[in-house]
């Protein structure tokens, strides 16, 4: 797989955490200790499947064997007005997904290069207590998603194909309720991998997909502090997600390289970090590697540190006029090569997508509105 391909998908993929606005270096600590694999989460069969609540689409599913066949959702969508015109279809380079965990409806939209979205599809009957996440789950290149429903320990690997339908790859049962869910690619295929922490017990693990929904646990951690935030990103040079934690409570940081057989190694560590602020990451500056960018929601300050491939931050760009309590979502919105950000509003309903320069600066691209104010922004390549 194209390197080039493989760092936009991890930016699509990364998961918004908690971070901070200055870094300065402290001794290293040790890296968390590697322990045997536990137990797989137990794939649901069919006796158990129709037993668990909440599911997406309250089908029967069928077992899932190592090579399933994809199981189509045949649900009628809703057909509401797309949210903004739509705009060359020639031009379609990336979308999202809109789920309004109040209502149960989710809304995918592919975006055009300038900014503009069309409708695909509306689920109008989705459960309303999913976390979503965006990943490449069958190797394709379109972005599917993997549903994972903590109060009840349900989860579900779903494949779309560019037009809005979505195809259940697998579903799980008996998941614990406490996971945060980071993705990457931690091996040497072309999946998008898990990586489950539990702050509870202070635990990890580590499991890779096939590309038919199946996962397979490659590494297990423990004795991690149970205050971390954590992101994945491109930190170095090689073709694996990389790892950083963040400790909101202690402001401290640290950056671990990952190597593709589920090690991980701690190049540096950081400290003096200011508290509680929110961590977005993406190639804000560069195709390279990623960046973080530190926005604090009370003051609407933000800063822009540029990562180097070696483990160090360097802070190159602060805002400070930005609106407080904004949700920001970074992803490949349009069709230049850097990641760029969706800000919503949701006092108001309103987004703008923001594109940045290669040097900082943003500008606003489009202006959005009419979104209700649970709605929860999911990047993704969702069109051919």
């Amino acid at each position: 797989m194209p390197f080039k391909k493989n760092l936009a998908k991890i930016i699509v993929f990364t998961a918004i955490m908690i971070f901070s606005a200055s870094c300065s270096r402290t001794i290293s600590t040790p890296a968390p200790t590697l322990l045997p694999f536990p137990t797989e989460p137990v794939k649901a069969t069919d006796a158990s499947a129709t037993a668990i609540p909440a599911i997406i689409f309250n089908e029967t599913p069928t077992a899932t064997p190592t090579e399933p066949s994809l199981t189509i959702v045949t649900e009628t969508p809703a057909t509401p007005t797309a949210i903004y015109p739509t705009s060359d279809p020639t031009l379609v380079t990336s979308g999202m997904l809109l789920y309004n965990p109040a209502t149960g409806s989710a809304d995918f939209y592919s975006m055009r290069g300038s900014g503009y979205v069309e409708l695909l599809n509306n689920y109008p009957n989705w459960a309303t207590t999913w976390e979503i996440y965006p990943g490449d789950f069958d190797g394709d290149y379109i972005t599917d998603i993997l549903l994972y429903d903590p109060y009840y320990g349900n989860t579900e690997f779903y494949a779309t194909d560019g037009y809005g339908n979505i195809y259940r790859l697998a579903m799980y049962s008996g998941w614990r309720l406490t996971w945060d869910i980071t993705l990457g690619e931690f091996n040497d295929d072309e999946y998008t991998d898990l990586l489950l922490y539990d702050k509870t017990y202070g635990d990890a693990e580590l499991y890779t997909t096939d590309g038919y929904g199946n996962i397979t646990l490659l590494s297990r951690f423990t004795e991690w502090r149970n205050t971390w935030q954590i992101v994945s990103g491109m930190f170095n040079d090689d073709p694996y997600s990389d790892i950083l934690f963040y400790d909101p409570t202690a402001g401290e940081a640290e950056i671990h390289f990952s190597d593709g057989e589920g090690n991980l190694e701690l190049i540096e560590s950081f400290s003096g970090l200011p508290i509680n602020w929110e961590l977005y990451s993406g190639q804000f500056i560069n195709e390279l590697y990623t960046d973080i960018l530190f926005y604090d929601p009370e003051s609407g300050e933000a800063e822009l540190h540029s990562s180097d491939g070696e483990g160090n931050l360097e802070a190159v760009h602060t805002y400070s006029d930005w609106d407080t309590n904004l949700k920001i979502t970074p992803g490949n919105f349009t069709d230049l090569d850097r990641t760029s950000l969706m800000f919503f509003d949701p006092m108001l309903g309103t987004g703008e997508l923001k594109v940045f320069d290669g040097s900082g600066n943003l500008s606003v691209l489009e202006e959005y509105d009419g979104w209700p104010e649970q709605a929860i922004i999911i990047p993704g390549r969702f069109a051919e």
